[in-house]
Order: structure tokens, then sequence, then C-alpha cells
């Protein structure tokens, strides 16, 4: 049984907000649901300025407003074009496109304490678990 100093921690992590961009390749992670109060919601549908951009418009558009994309795509997002501390941030879900796996692991990662993990990171999504790789080295942390 956790004691009361871990639930007040877990608490802590759960109120911390995020800033996302849902990019166009996993929106429909984001259908019908409901974010967490706090939290500042893009999704890039038919409605959004770098609806069907190329992936340079997409992290240059993050970037300016400090925000983590959420991607299925982590060919544009890789290290060398979209280094950790030039961002917010990038969540990538692993697997097939429309997985619903992936929906899983992602409102699951956001359900959890390690969410604000995800700041100023490389964060992948498995079903197995959630990978962080941030600025200070080491490699990556297995989360869960």
């Amino acid at each position: 049984m956790p004691s009361a100093s871990q639930n007040q921690l877990s608490k802590t992590h759960r109120t911390s907000s995020l800033r996302l961009l849902i990019d166009q390749n996993v929106v429909g992670i984001a259908d019908g649901r409901k974010f967490p109060a706090g939290f500042k919601v893009e999704i890039v549908n038919r409605d959004h300025p770098v609806y069907d951009q190329k992936d340079p418009i997409v992290r240059d558009y993050a970037k300016k407003h400090d925000l983590i994309v959420v991607t299925a795509d982590p060919g544009g997002f890789s290290g060398n074009l979209y280094s950790i501390c030039t961002n917010a941030g990038v969540i990538i879900l692993a697997g097939e496109r429309a997985d619903f796996s992936q929906s899983r692991s992602f409102w699951g990662f956001l359900a959890s304490g390690f969410r604000k993990e995800a700041k100023h990171a490389r964060v992948t999504l498995t079903k197995g678990g959630c990978q962080v790789l941030k600025a200070e080295g080491g490699g990556p942390q297995k989360l869960y």
C-alpha cells in the first residue's frame, strides 16, 4: 500500500499540465476524449494551420508555440532534426498507425505520474511501456 508521501507525490504529478500538438497521423487518439484540466491541446485537423504540412513546418510551429508534439512518425522528429532542449518535447507513439494500443499507451501515460517527464524530452510509448530520453544524457530511461 502506498505511503502518504507517495500518494501526495502521485497526486502532484497528475496535476502537472502539458501543452500538446496532436499530429494528424494520430488524431484518432483524441476522438471523443476529454483532456485533463489545465492542458492546452491543439489537434491538427483540416482547420489547423499545419494540416498536411511537412515535418519541418510542424516542428517550427510546435517550437514557436511551446507545444509537445504527439506523433506516430519518429522520422521527422529524430534527435538530429529535433534536438531536445531546442523544443518543448515530443511523444512518439510506437506501433502501427491508428493502433488501439497507441491510444491506450497515450492515455495511460497522461494518467500516470510520469507525464511531467515529457517536458523537454523525447518520450517513446509502446504497448510494453515508456522510455524517456532527456538532454542531460545518460541514455534512454525506461519508466515502466
